[in-house]
């Protein structure tokens, strides 16, 4: 039984993926054209696809065949007929960062409310009003 277990373990290549920029949407719609399709088909798809997501996934596919030939040294790819078994997207929720940060036109149009309302506008900022 146990040896069962390791020979089936042996077939079976996993890679992983984190923290990519792609969003999880987007991700899937490439993962789902490559799900239980043969590996060298795969990789064509993934080449030719015109989406960003295939470019990440090309490459954990690419893995994914590097961990399996590391496992099965005595075996050559092309002799076996692999397939993509199981292809999954998570989403993790994403960090929302405060607005606390203004950009210089904000911090400038602030400036120049508290100098209008104390009264003391430079003499450029007077000339740009038409005052002078």
């Amino acid at each position: 039984m146990a040896e069962q277990m390791k020979a089936a373990k042996k077939q079976v290549a996993v890679a992983s993926l984190r923290d990519c920029p792609t969003s999880p949407r987007k991700m899937r719609i490439v993962a789902d054209t490559v799900r239980g399709v043969e590996v060298n088909k795969a990789l064509e798809l993934l080449r030719y696809s015109k989406k960003e997501a295939s470019i990440r996934l090309e490459k954990l596919l690419r893995s994914a065949i590097a961990n399996w030939e590391a496992k099965n040294p005595s075996e050559r790819l092309e002799d076996t007929k692999l397939c993509v078994k199981e292809i999954k997207v998570d989403g993790k929720d994403v960090k929302k960062y405060s607005n606390g940060i203004k950009n210089a036109e904000d911090f400038v149009r602030d400036v120049y409310r508290e100098y209008k309302e104390a009264g003391k506008l430079p003499k450029a900022a007077k000339m740009l009003e038409g005052e002078e």
